[in-house]
Parts: C-alpha cells; structure tokens; sequence
C-alpha cells in the first residue's frame, strides 16, 4: 500500500542522515526518497510525506544544521520550498517552468522570508533547453551559492524526468547530463562539507533511463566511474556570461567515447537539438538569479 511504501522511503533518508552524521558514510543514496511535493499536512503530487525536510529536521539534532538543498527534479519541489522557505536552510531548485506545468510553483521571485529570506533560489527553465544551456545554469548558480553559504550537509533530490526521453517533461537533456552534475556535487560536497552527501531518486518515469542516469550516479559516488580530466573545475568555475561555444566546452568532455568505458558504453545517448529561443531565455533566468537573487545571501564574503 501507499502508506508502507512512504515510511520506507522516509525512512530511508532518515537512516541515511543518520549514518551521514555519525560519520559511518559519507555518502547515501536512498533511491525510494525524494518526495518533495509533500506538505507539512498534506499529500500531494505521488509523495505522501517530504523525507527531504524531515531529513533537514533530523540533521540540526546531530549539530548539523547548515543544510543544503539542491533540487534538479524536472519538477518543482514546492513541499520542501513551502515547509523551509522560513528556515535557515539553503534550498535550489532547477525546474521546469511555463506557468502551466505541475505544480506550478518555483518562480525567481520566491525567495523566502524571515530566516529564509534570500535562501530560497529558484531557476525555473523552458521547454526544450537542452542539455548545454541546463548544465551552465546550474554551474553559474549552484556551486557560488553553496560555497557561499557553506553547508554542513548537502541534500541532493536527483530526480531524472528531464531527460529527453521521459514523457512528463520537455527539457531535453541526457545521461550526460546527470553525470556531469552528479559528478559536481560529489566534489562539492567534498570541497564544502567534508564529502557528506545524501542523494534522494525522486522522479522519473521511464525505467530505461532511470537506471542508465542511477547507474552513472552510483558509480560516481563510489569512484567505480571518474570524470575526464578538468571537467569538474571547469563546471566549478564557470563563466556565468558564457554563451555558446563556452556553453558546450562544459559537456564536452562527455561527447568522447572514452569517456565511457567498458559496461558504461551503452548508456551513451544523444538528445536533440535544443531550441534556439529557450537557450536564450534561460540566460535571462541565470542573469536575474545571479544578479537579483544571490546577491541577497549567497555573495561570498572575500
């Protein structure tokens, strides 16, 4: 039923915070967590309960409680959003957005209040973004704003719907994609929190797919699959007013065969062209988060 499948899934992450915080791990993955578009007392969209911020909850017991938050669901995660966007913790989510799709929710101008306030960054996309522009969006945003708020802990919802082939969403992107960020916030969570990193599933719906953009994970997380060399500071350091040819240089790297050995072949895929338009729309939403939103709480001190 509904009801043990949700304690399962949050009871996962919770172990997973637990671990983590004991130092037994440094690293989780907790497939079955990720139900960020539950309320504080209410269901809603597939997730009963939000482990993600039952999670943030349980790791400011463990003297933990700098949390952050990074959301690459094709879906907006307006649970965890709405139970944190008061507190104290760092909450970025990449998403979707037309004004239409589920849940409607995620626009640049929700930023939270009181202790939240300037800690909420939301990067709501178009359809058909492809996968060069997504990835410089989320390393013109993620990686200056978690240095700046240096977290103990980082919570990862690493939900796969965007890619090309899964039918609830249109952004476009593919395994390249996923393996780059994953690969990112593995070294991120190392350079910032002493490598403590708890990943949730969340979504995805065709199971093709989710097992290719998991496996690539999983083998990141545990050193079984490395990144070519320089594309981690590259996606560290990147140029927030790149455009084009620095754009695809990020996942370049990726395009090579052997970048892809043995088993890890076939999960090679090839998304199709982004649209022209929504590329160019999103750097109007990478330069209004980096120039309206960060600036609030997220500007490193030097």
């Amino acid at each position: 039923g509904i009801l043990p499948r949700a304690r399962a899934a949050v009871g996962g992450t919770l172990y997973a915070a637990r671990q983590v915080a004991a130092g037994t791990v440094r690293h989780v993955f907790n497939p079955g967590g990720g139900l960020h578009h539950a309320m504080r007392d209410q269901a809603r969209g597939f997730c009963p309960f939000n482990d993600i911020a039952i999670a943030a909850d349980l790791l400011a017991t463990f003297g933990l409680g700098r949390v952050a938050i990074i959301d690459i669901d094709a879906h907006h995660g307006d649970g965890t959003q709405t139970i944190l966007y008061d507190r104290d913790v760092l909450k970025i989510s990449l998403h979707q957005y037309d004004g239409k799709y589920f849940p409607g929710t995620g626009l640049v101008e929700e930023v939270g209040w009181g202790a939240g306030y300037g800690l909420t960054v939301n990067v709501p996309l178009p359809r058909y973004i492809g996968e060069d522009a997504y990835v410089h969006a989320f390393c013109a945003i993620v990686p200056p704003a978690v240095r700046a708020f240096d977290p103990d802990v980082l919570i990862v919802n690493f939900g796969v719907d965007g890619h090309y082939d899964d039918r609830l969403s249109r952004l476009g992107l593919g395994v390249s994609t996923y393996r780059a960020i994953g690969a990112t916030l593995h070294a991120l969570a190392h350079e910032q929190c002493d490598g403590r990193l708890i990943v949730t599933g969340s979504g995805g719906y065709n199971p093709r797919v989710v097992a290719s953009c998991w496996s690539v994970l999983v083998a990141t997380l545990t050193g079984v699959l490395s990144a070519p060399d320089g594309m981690i500071d590259a996606m560290l350091n990147v140029n927030v007013s790149g455009r084009g040819e620095e754009m695809s240089a990020l996942l370049r790297p990726l395009r090579a065969t052997s970048a892809w050995p043995g088993p890890f072949a076939v999960l090679r895929d090839d998304p199709p062209a982004p649209d022209h338009a929504a590329v160019i729309q999103s750097s109007g939403v990478i330069n209004t988060v980096t120039n309206h939103v960060l600036p609030i709480r997220l500007t490193r001190q030097t």
